[in-house]
């Protein structure tokens, strides 16, 4: 009797613990983002960072701004979005907007870009079609 008794507590542990395994694994694939936007915030921040570090900014600031706006014409279909480029001064360098309708609710990115010694702020607000 005893060896029978130790075989079914083993089975019961081994039976908690799987369906405590079971239930924490459902709990965390079912648990809603905490950041449901998060996708488009690092979107906008990568895009920004990419168009500075291959110098699109440099460019634009220089007077050429067709690199920068090649680069938005590659954008995700999926996206609308407006980008500025503001000066130390807060004066507006640059604004582009893909057409799209007004945006319920837009993620902001921001990214500072240096050119000849001044720093420049760039900001990319993203929305959803």
């Amino acid at each position: 009797m005893r060896r029978g008794f130790v075989v079914s507590l083993d089975v019961m542990a081994a039976t908690i613990i799987a369906v405590v395994m079971i239930v924490a694994t459902l709990t965390l694939l079912t648990e809603p983002s905490k950041y449901p936007d998060e996708y488009l915030y690092r979107y906008s921040v990568d895009f920004l960072t990419v168009a500075t570090k291959e110098g699109s900014f440099s460019d634009g600031i220089s007077g050429n701004w067709t690199p920068a706006e090649d680069l938005f014409d590659m954008a995700s279909s999926n996206v609308c979005f407006n980008v500025t480029l503001k000066d130390q001064d807060e004066s507006l360098v640059y604004n582009y907007t893909r057409p799209c309708r007004s945006p319920d609710y837009a993620v902001v990115g921001k990214y500072v870009v240096t050119d000849g010694g001044r720093n420049y702020l760039s900001e990319m607000r993203m929305w959803y079609k």
